[in-house]
């Protein structure tokens, strides 16, 4: 029941990446780091803290076929997080992570990345 969920969300997912983000040349895993440090630098904002404590749902991380992205010209992990829960996985957030630069964008509600702080600003108000 899970997987097909998990695929279509997957597939609609990856059809919603927008212009911006460009995958058109590929990012060598030396350029990322691995993407085990990339869901750790997920799970330790404070923001993933607080929203898996709201729920009592397990925790996914998706590491698909695309799981390296290009956006602005920069190699990222891409990270998708899901509240794994019994009738469907249900997509938090996307965050594009690159470990060498300790940087962490944020899919927006339009699919656009932006950064960490603007994200932030957005979530407060």
């Amino acid at each position: 029941m899970h997987d097909l969920a998990f695929r279509q969300t997957v597939a609609a997912l990856a059809l919603a990446i927008p212009v911006a983000v460009a995958t058109a040349k590929t990012c060598a895993p030396a350029e990322l780091g691995t993407f085990e440090d990339a869901r750790h630098q997920v799970q330790r904002l404070e923001e993933f803290k607080t929203w898996r404590a709201s729920h009592a749902f397990p925790v996914a991380f998706s590491l698909g076929e695309s799981a390296t992205i290009r956006v602005r010209s920069r190699c990222y992990w891409q990270v998708p997080v899901y509240a794994d829960r019994p009738e469907r996985f249900e997509l938090w957030h996307v965050f594009y992570v690159s470990n060498r630069r300790n940087e962490i964008l944020v899919m927006d509600m339009n699919g656009q990345p932006e950064t960490l702080d603007a994200w932030r600003k957005e979530s407060a108000r």
